[in-house]
């Protein structure tokens, strides 16, 4: 959602409804909800390209929702990043961000440089992270059992468990707990929240416009964040489906 649906729409969809003499409709949302709406329609789908992070590929492989792609259904999959193939060619990466740790500058004057930040009684009540309904909100899970287990976030992602002691710690530093970060922006902006984990690109977008928003130069690392594409199996317009995705 957010820029990057704008992008898509603006950019990608106009040339492709022409060429193709269809309408393409959007949904937008989480990967949660998107990933609920193609299991239940999977007698009969009613999507044709589902868009999630990349964590969850596995998951709809698993479950036999989406078909391997190669680049003879997508020639452009010869220009793609190697990492950028998730599953053997079952979801393509499409948007590449960091998992940062953003913040007011209007309301905190010194740089944020830990994550451990989040957890500051200064910032009582003016964090907001997202659910585990997306992956941003999965993957700060893994940070924060870096943060428990002094590992790297890549290694403790394993060790999920050990996060949810140090979670429950920070429940007195919330303002809310969101299932999409687009919501919290706004409020992150208008220094109702003060500190939001969410990928660079979101904060970007609300920086170059003038907000007070600053990604923070945390010295534990910011996981990689990638947005991806799969096509839906047994999806109408299977064909347009593999255009699409080989022009995004």
């Amino acid at each position: 959602s957010g820029v990057f649906s704008a992008a898509v729409r603006d950019v990608l969809v106009p040339d492709f409804d022409k060429d193709h003499g269809i309408k393409v409709a959007i949904e937008e949302g989480i990967s949660a909800d998107a990933i609920a709406k193609v299991r239940t329609a999977r007698a009969n789908p009613q999507h044709t390209v589902i868009g999630v992070d990349d964590q969850f590929i596995s998951e709809l492989k698993a479950e036999g929702l989406i078909v391997q792609l190669t680049p003879k259904d997508v020639p452009n999959l010869k220009d793609l990043y190697p990492e950028y193939i998730i599953e053997d060619g079952y979801g393509l990466g499409v948007a590449v961000s960091w998992l940062s740790l953003h913040y007011n500058t209007a309301r905190i004057k010194t740089p944020i440089t830990t994550w451990r930040a989040m957890w500051d009684p200064a910032y009582k009540g003016r964090v907001v992270i997202q659910s585990f309904k997306a992956g941003t909100g999965i993957m700060t899970l893994a940070v924060v059992a870096g943060l428990a287990t002094g590992k790297p976030a890549q290694q403790a992602q394993y060790e999920a468990e050990a996060a949810f002691p140090l979670l429950k710690q920070l429940k007195p530093s919330l303002h809310s707990i969101v299932d999409s970060t687009i919501q919290a922006l706004p409020l992150l902006a208008q220094g109702e929240a003060w500190m939001l984990p969410t990928p660079s690109r979101l904060g970007a977008a609300y920086t170059v416009k003038g907000a007070p928003i600053a990604r923070a130069e945390v010295k534990e690392g910011q996981p990689m964040l990638l947005n991806t594409v799969a096509l839906v199996k047994g999806a109408p317009l299977q064909d347009q489906g593999k255009d699409f995705i080989n022009r995004f």
